[in-house]
């Protein structure tokens, strides 16, 4: 299993420093030289005392960071021990070996005592939050303090409660039943120490001062080591993808186990407009020094309703900017969608998840890719479809797009043998025998 010690160690010993998580008066000040507010993201390069260099997409910056400068860690299906004030959360797809139960576990410690502030979009959203017996806070921040209140936040003081996946929360002598949501927290009182080099996806708010951007909010997301535990003497491959490829990550590391490296990040490309979001995790967009020797990418159950226009443009982006890698490149087309879904008019435009949808969109960007015939297209719509009488004749008959272990194997072995062509080792793969045999109930992830 992949561990990161080295963060670990940062988040136990430098826990919530009081006052970080609010903005100093000095950085509050602007400068008559602050000439332009900015948002900018993307992959923290390297780290000095007060600042940073992060690579957007179009750029390396310099980001300098102002003393008490809110720093928030995002926080992905986050699991509190509030005993031990920690909260920790899994880097899905980190093990080495693809199994879920062995992914990468990072811990950071809570502030003690725990406040929770959360801000509402509307009065009409409090209303209906704050009525509710067991109020779900769906966005919520945990800092050390009360952070500042308005007309539409609520929070408090984060307490254990009896009943499990429940907290309470005690707020001017009132002690309320609470959830916290798993997808939109955030854990405040952070410092540059914990903004790990080629480790960590950062959101940056600040202004133009010259050649930097100074600071004022920083949002970041810990992705975990890509290149650790790799074997230095073999090529890296870089897996990037929706849904499908978390299913047929663990056939594929077992299908190169010994022929190639591969990593894919805890994150999967959604739809094909945040072709821009890429940068975030392939590592330097420096073809003289490549992290990676082959890419694999997709898009597509996630564009059900782009136009072909829109898609196309947009694999257009995502193949340049992956080219700025000096990576090969490996375009997984869509697999079909099954059966128990409605069959799409082949007279309208096939829109959303009917029957058809994907296949239309394979030919779609197949267009695309034939204006990049360095690209490999890996076929896996057409294993799916091979196998409707054979390993794929129950999925056919479902109503689930995700494929359990045993029908992601097909799916992981040929984009594993895309793989070795395009690394000139085509027809190495591992035997069949290095997958399992048992399917599970549900799909792999």
């Amino acid at each position: 299993m992949k561990m990161n010690r080295f963060i670990l160690a940062i988040a136990l010993l430098f826990p919530i420093v009081p006052g970080v998580c609010q903005i100093s008066v000095e950085a509050q000040v602007l400068s008559p030289q602050l000439i332009d507010e900015v948002r900018v993201n993307g992959l923290v390069l390297d780290c000095r005392k007060y600042s940073f260099t992060l690579q957007s997409l179009d750029k390396v910056h310099n980001v300098q960071i102002p003393n008490g400068t809110p720093m928030l860690l995002k926080l992905n299906k986050p699991e509190f021990d509030l005993d031990n004030h920690t909260v920790s959360f899994s880097l899905m797809l980190s093990a080495d070996d693809g199994e879920a139960a062995n992914d990468e576990v990072v811990t950071w410690k809570l502030p003690d005592p725990t406040f929770v502030t959360t801000t509402f979009r509307n009065e009409a959203e409090k209303e209906k939050v704050l009525g509710q017996a067991v109020r779900i806070l769906d966005r919520f921040t945990i800092s050390d303090r009360p952070l500042e209140r308005t007309d539409l936040s609520f929070g408090g003081e984060l307490r254990k409660s009896p009943t499990t996946g429940q907290f309470l929360l005690a707020d001017n002598g009132g002690v309320y039943a609470i959830e916290l949501g798993k997808r939109r927290g955030l854990l405040a009182g952070f410092s540059i120490m914990d903004l790990v080099p080629m480790q960590t996806s950062v959101w940056v708010q600040g202004s133009v001062e010259g050649d930097a951007i100074i600071a004022s909010r920083i949002r970041f997301d810990y992705i975990g080591d890509p290149t650790g535990g790799f074997d230095p003497s073999l090529p890296n491959v870089l897996s990037l993808g929706d849904i499908t490829s978390y299913d047929y990550q663990r056939p594929l590391i077992e299908a190169l186990r010994g022929r190639a490296n591969v990593h894919h990040p805890p994150a999967w490309t959604g739809a094909s407009n945040n072709w821009d979001r890429l940068h975030h995790y392939v590592g330097q967009l420096d073809p003289s020094e490549p992290t990676w020797d082959v890419i694999a990418l997709n898009y597509g159950i996630r564009d059900d309703s782009q136009s072909r226009e829109e898609y196309q443009e947009n694999l257009r982006n995502a193949i340049r900017l992956l080219k700025r890698t000096g990576a090969k490149l490996v375009w997984v087309n869509s697999t079909p969608i099954p059966n128990g879904y409605p069959a799409g008019d082949a007279d309208q435009p096939l829109t959303g998840l009917v029957r058809g949808r994907m296949d239309l969109q394979n030919h779609w960007a197949a267009a695309v890719m034939a204006e990049f015939p360095d690209v490999k297209i890996s076929d896996v719509w057409q294993v799916v479809k091979d196998g409707k009488t054979g390993p794929y004749k129950n999925w056919w008959r479902g109503d689930s797009i995700s494929f359990d272990y045993t029908e992601s194997v097909p799916l992981g072995r040929c984009v594993a043998e895309s793989v070795l062509q395009m690394l000139g080792r085509g027809g190495e793969l591992n035997p069949m025998s290095v997958h399992g045999t048992k399917t599970p109930l549900s799909s792999s992830r």
